[in-house]
């Protein structure tokens, strides 16, 4: 076997090699036996040049003769474990390259390939979770699941072909399916937990979704956001009632978004939301303001007073006989200031 070229001192790539190998060395318990498979002989041979030739040991003149059976012990035991011996097997094969910079670098290439074939596997088993969360109908776990692609986004600078394929196969799934679990979302919507994939922007440019895509998403988003809020003012609206108080969700501004949808779905929202918010509270709001500002005879058009109006305006809705005097008596103000 030929002595790699004294020209490895001098290359910045040489300086890894000491620290490669003594990494390999000691991160396995020497055994008292010594190594007697062939190919470990080679591979240990070829180290054990490199290392003479680096001159860049722990310690000038220290003999790499003790570093051996440590090599060899860490081949050896590599070799027996189901799950380092193909790695292994392809670093004893860059034994043929000539240089030391070249066999260190085969042997980086081995590691970097065992890194992202365990990744792969890592996915595999993470589309396995988010199809059980499908198939049980845990929409909140599927769109969460999606966003947490750090897996996905490492394999596609992954230089094996089918890493990449893996990953852009799991970030088409999602695009594909995002709108319709956000959709199931939005049905049954929840205050405790966030909406993950509405709240990072970044998502749709790791996944590289076409313009069609991301509109799908944001228009899902749009809808399930909106569900949200109404279900914080649902789950607090006797609350409000009881203490005849406007909630900041009930601004008309809120709803803004959901205008630009024309789908059933947001129009079957924006009707829940207008009957919640200012036919129930907004008119609860007036009604006990209207008495408090008569009785103290001061008049004028309170911040809420004047949203609560602006959403009768804008979606031209019509209170109740019992409440309209109510309404009429802030329309009043509210237009003079």
């Amino acid at each position: 076997m030929k002595a790699c070229p004294s020209s490895a001192s001098s290359s910045p790539m040489a300086s890894h090699i000491w620290r490669l190998l003594v990494f390999l060395s000691v991160s396995v318990t020497m055994s008292t036996g010594c190594d007697r498979s062939p190919d470990c002989k080679q591979y240990t041979n070829k180290a054990v040049k490199c290392l003479n030739n680096t001159k860049l040991q722990e310690k000038p003149g220290k003999d790499t003769i003790s570093i051996r059976p440590m090599i060899q012990s860490f081949c050896q035991q590599q070799l027996s474990k189901s799950s380092s011996q193909t790695t292994m097997k392809k670093k004893i094969a860059c034994v043929s390259q000539t240089t030391c910079e070249a066999f260190l670098q085969c042997q980086l290439n081995a590691e970097q390939e065992a890194k992202t074939l365990k990744k792969v596997k890592e996915l595999h088993e993470h589309q396995k979770t988010l199809t059980k969360a499908v198939t049980d109908k845990q929409w909140y776990k599927a769109q969460a699941l999606c966003v947490k692609d750090t897996l996905a986004q490492s394999l596609q600078k992954a230089k094996l072909p089918k890493a990449k394929s893996l990953a852009q196969t799991y970030y088409s799934y999602c695009l594909k399916q995002l709108p319709t679990w956000l959709k199931y979302v939005s049905l049954q919507p929840t205050i405790q937990e966030d909406i993950q994939s509405c709240f990072d922007s970044n998502f749709g440019h790791r996944a590289k979704a076409s313009s069609e895509q991301l509109e799908a998403i944001q228009r899902s988003c749009t809808l399930v956001l909106f569900a949200q809020k109404y279900k914080q003012v649902e789950t607090k609206k006797q609350v409000f009632l009881k203490r005849h108080q406007f909630p900041w969700q009930c601004n008309p501004k809120e709803a803004q978004p959901l205008l630009a949808l024309k789908s059933a779905s947001a129009q079957a929202w924006l009707r829940r939301y207008q009957k919640l918010c200012y036919i129930e509270l907004g008119l609860s709001y007036l009604t006990n303001e209207e008495t408090k500002q008569r009785k103290e005879k001061s008049p004028y058009c309170s911040y809420y007073a004047r949203k609560v109006v602006e959403g009768f305006t804008k979606f031209k809705l019509n209170a109740p006989s019992t409440a309209k005097e109510s309404l009429s008596y802030f329309q009043q103000l509210c237009r003079s200031k």
